[in-house]
């Protein structure tokens, strides 16, 4: 819910199941608006959206015990980050925190020890979270503007975890 003036307004952001933007032509995106329309409160207003994507990446260095093949402690580190921050695994205006993505990285057999950074646009930082807003207003221009619910999920090109001796 949010207000519009004097009036409350039901802002709804969607997403397809298979990711992805909802388009507003789409016939699902129709459907799904004459579904609400049928079934809702006439004087209530209703916005139907697409989810707002942020994608972000993870950078970092394990320690691996030598017991355990890096490469292979490697790439398991990386599909574990790839499913637990998978569209199919987010929620709308759902934060990220470097304290979840240590503890996808722990429950990996053969980490000594790591050191991780959350990253944006492919620019890391030791940050302690990454934001996700809900649908709320902006106004980039001076003029409200409706923004919907942002989803944030692993960018498969920006996890960049290793070794302290690779090259």
């Amino acid at each position: 819910m949010l207000w519009e003036g004097e009036h409350t307004l039901v802002h709804l952001t969607v997403a397809p199941v298979t990711g992805g933007a909802l388009d507003p032509s789409s016939q699902l995106y129709k459907n799904l608006s004459a579904a609400i329309d049928r079934y809702r409160d006439p004087a209530a207003k209703v916005r139907i959206a697409s989810y707002e994507a942020i994608p972000f990446g993870v950078a970092g260095v394990l320690l691996v015990d030598p017991r355990y093949q890096s490469a292979a402690v490697v790439a398991a580190v990386k599909d574990a980050l790839l499913q637990a921050f998978s569209f199919d695994r987010r929620d709308f205006a759902q934060s990220v925190t470097i304290s979840q993505v240590y503890a996808v990285i722990q429950e990996i057999p053969g980490i000594n020890a790591c050191a991780i950074a959350l990253g944006l646009n492919q620019q890391y930082s030791p940050a302690e979270s990454i934001p996700s807003l809900p649908a709320r207003w902006i106004s980039p221009g001076g003029l409200p503007v409706m923004s919907p619910a942002q989803l944030l999920t692993i960018d498969p090109a920006f996890v960049r975890v290793g070794t302290g001796d690779q090259k």
